[in-house]
């Protein structure tokens, strides 16, 4: 009997559903897509089922809540909690304070000696334990902050993704609002004074900075925090301090976004910082560490991404074929792309030297990162099959395309310098012409006295050994001698890296060369 009760229950929410969309054209071609995610979310919940239902019965009456319902909803498959803790050589969980340990290395010092290492404890899905009244409480609360003076300019679409979520990352579940209102009370009220979006971002980031601070030892937690634990431990990473500050932003009804770098451009690792958005611009920052105004980037990013809330319809996904890998950095359709707000981007096409696999229409964008190629962008095959395009990239930097079969990265062409100018200089190992230069040598002095010369030749291969020299002419401030790589004999267009210790480099007019560094991220005004 309760099944059939709740089978013509999701009926009539079906149709609904139909009823709001159908007097919008654009909408409708959408319904059956949302039909379909908001019975796979239901379905998720197993035995929770009725608690979700129970949501969307109670919005029945009120159209725009019930989007906003079915909105939370039909992307939770997407929205777990993580729990992640230490465990050592024969399995067992430990419990170490994180405040004790001030570096990473300092931390992974500590867990190499004990043999420690993180491990996932559990994952729990939202729709499996999520209540009707958690949900419901979290939509209410999320209507009156749209009505705040930072938050009113929102089209319903940006609502539903900088102010309604509930959760932010893979933290556990938590009324984070009711928490924060209550910790920050004085603060909010304070805010309410401001006038700009900019100074009430600088008022509750100035008390960010004095609760929260950034911590290296912290990047070595796979983990993410409740706002409670948060401000409990006082520290984080960089997605850390993101998370919280996101949370409380949004408990004060001001939109704010988290974009990221997958992997940089023109240095090794990643990053990710906080994005207030205004009605007519947009101000990045990084919560509880920089303040809007004083933010920039030293390095440049090939790609920038935003993180969402809601499942993008990305032509990637949609388009590729069933039997194609897809690099797990580019296998999240929750995330839209915003390099174009950041930086003035190129499009690019590059010719394909080896025949794609048959079930291959997309080839992927990758840069050097971390000693290896990291994917960072997909193209899209033409219809020829000779060509992949690549758009809305960054210029001045070093690429190189591949496919991606077996977990396993192919390359399709001769990695590439993109120039300012949309100019591409291409890299091979032909001795066309040899040329002779000297390198400074950076790294370590004391235990090296040769080193090896890698070339790229479809992979790194070592191409000749060299000695270390001291020029003796030069002498640094403290005393110490400089030292040098002569290097002899090389290819004039290969590209090369020196032991483990340099980045991919290339040589022109005698100059070496590198991806140039990024150009400082301030104020950003659309355009």
């Amino acid at each position: 009997m309760k099944l059939l009760i709740n089978s013509f229950l999701f009926s009539i929410i079906i149709l609904t559903v139909i009823f709001i969309f159908w007097h919008n054209p654009k909408l409708v071609s959408k319904t059956q897509d949302i039909e379909n995610r908001l019975e796979n979310a239901l379905d998720l919940a197993g035995e929770n089922r009725n608690e979700l239902e129970k949501v969307l019965a109670h919005y029945q009456k009120d159209s725009l809540k019930f989007k906003a319902a079915s909105f939370l909803i039909e992307n939770m498959d997407n929205c777990y909690s993580e729990q992640w803790r230490w465990r050592n050589i024969q399995g067992n969980f430990v419990n170490i304070p994180f405040k004790d340990f001030r570096t990473g290395k300092e931390l992974y010092r500590y867990m190499d000696s004990l043999q420690l290492s993180f491990q996932m404890n559990s994952r729990t899905y939202d729709a499996r334990v999520i209540t009707a009244n958690f949900l419901i409480n979290n939509i209410e609360q999320a209507f009156e902050l749209w009505k705040q003076p930072f938050a009113n300019q929102l089209e319903f679409n940006e609502f539903c993704e900088y102010i309604l979520p509930y959760r932010v990352d893979r933290e556990g579940l938590e009324d984070f609002r009711a928490y924060l209102l209550k910790k920050y009370v004085l603060l909010f009220k304070e805010t309410e004074k401001s006038t700009t979006l900019f100074s009430a971002a600088i008022l509750v980031n100035s008390q960010l900075l004095k609760d929260i601070r950034w911590r290296s030892s912290m990047t070595l937690y796979p983990g993410r925090f409740t706002a409670k634990t948060m401000d409990s431990l006082g520290i984080g990473d960089c997605q850390h301090l993101a998370n919280y500050g996101i949370q409380v932003f949004r408990s004060l009804g001001i939109p704010i976004a988290n974009d990221f770098v997958t992997a940089w451009g023109d240095t090794d690792g990643t990053h990710s910082w906080t994005v207030l958005i205004g009605e007519k611009i947009k101000i990045p920052f990084i919560a509880c560490d920089v303040n809007p105004g004083e933010f920039s980037f030293i390095y440049k990013a090939p790609k920038i991404f935003r993180k969402t809330f809601g499942r993008q319809h990305l032509e990637l996904l949609s388009f590729r074929q069933p039997k194609q890998d897809v690099p797990i950095e580019l296998d999240d359709p929750f995330r839209t792309d915003v390099t174009q707000e950041y930086y003035k981007t190129v499009n690019v096409s590059i010719p394909l030297f080896k025949t794609p696999p048959k079930q291959d229409n997309c080839a992927f964008l990758c840069v050097y990162n971390n000693n290896q190629w990291v994917p960072i962008d997909w193209g899209k095959i033409n219809a020829r099959r000779d060509s992949v395009e690549f758009k809305n990239i960054s210029d001045s930097l070093l690429y190189c395309a591949m496919y991606y079969n077996h977990k396993q990265l192919e390359p399709v062409n001769s990695p590439f310098f993109l120039g300012t100018k949309s100019n591409i200089k291409w890299f091979g190992n032909s001795a066309n012409k040899l040329i002779n230069c000297k390198i400074k040598w950076d790294g370590d002095r004391f235990t090296q006295t040769s080193v090896p010369l890698l070339i790229w030749n479809g992979k790194w291969e070592q191409y000749a050994t060299y000695k270390i020299c001291v020029l003796k002419d030069r002498k640094l401030g403290n005393g110490d001698c400089e030292y040098f790589v002569e290097l002899k004999g090389i290819p004039e267009n290969g590209l090369f890296r020196l032991g483990t210790y340099f980045r991919p480099f290339w040589i022109t007019d005698g100059i070496i060369c590198r991806s140039e560094p990024g150009r400082p991220i301030g104020l950003i005004r659309l355009r």
